[in-house]
């Protein structure tokens, strides 16, 4: 019998990835967004959680959270609306896929560790998120860290060729413009491809794998300026012929 996983964002730069190759691993996939595209299925605001039809989840095994508003100034400057989203939107999202036997993954975010590069972060490394968003993140697993089909996938950067980055450094290459890279700024950089396959390897091993949080990140710490240098000697041949 086929798996049915929602994916709640699948609008999102992940999600809308996540969606094709869970359904070309012989998935059914059913897409929630706030936003329509061929991938949506359902439309959902998570700002107005008390309005949200979820019915959709009584027959769903697995719930995907993807959906979130992630950019820093975004949580600095319209906290109401981001902590509607991020905490009590998702909050009241996955508590309704808990109580209908549903496994979920959250898609949380290394900065809960907080700023201090210097220490390499484990699952068990104490949490002391600095920013809004790492805070919102914190608290939606602190809410659920106890349930055994609630996982936290704490993500670092993930590179693509779609990624924002990756987007915006191609545009000003081909436009010949000059980027605007903040630096020093380092994550442990982990492939799209690989945090794919690590979704289905959890889906598939759920029940062997006790911990409620995996870090899902590269071993090495890269800065904005490395992943330009990278792009560079990939593209920019093509792109400045």
């Amino acid at each position: 019998m086929m798996n049915k996983v929602a994916i709640v964002g699948c609008n999102s730069f992940i999600g809308m990835q996540l969606t094709p190759f869970l359904k070309f691993n012989g998935y059914e996939v059913t897409g929630l967004s706030k936003s329509k595209s061929e991938y949506t299925d359902q439309f959902i605001d998570l700002a107005k959680s008390e309005s949200i039809n979820l019915d959709c989840l009584n027959e769903m095994d697995y719930v995907i959270v993807a959906a979130a508003i992630s950019s820093p100034d975004k949580c600095e400057n319209q906290f109401e609306l981001c902590y509607k989203i991020n905490v009590q939107g998702t909050s009241f999202l996955i508590h309704e896929a808990l109580k209908r036997k549903c496994k979920v993954i959250f898609f949380s975010s290394d900065a809960v560790y907080g700023d201090d590069i210097g220490i390499p972060f484990t699952e068990n490394t104490p949490t002391n998120p600095i920013s809004n968003y790492g805070k919102m993140k914190n608290l939606v697993e602190m809410s659920f860290g106890n349930e055994k089909n609630f996982k936290a996938l704490r993500l670092s950067y993930v590179f693509s060729y779609y990624d924002k980055f990756t987007q915006y450094y191609l545009s000003c290459l081909k436009n010949r413009e000059k980027a605007q890279i903040f630096h020093p700024l380092y994550r442990n950089v982990i492939c799209l491809a690989d945090l794919l396959q690590t979704v289905k390897v959890l889906m598939e091993r759920w029940e062997s794998i006790q911990s409620n949080i995996v870090n899902v990140c590269g071993d090495e710490l890269i800065s904005r300026v490395n992943l330009a240098d990278i792009i560079n000697s990939t593209f920019a041949p093509q792109l400045c012929e």
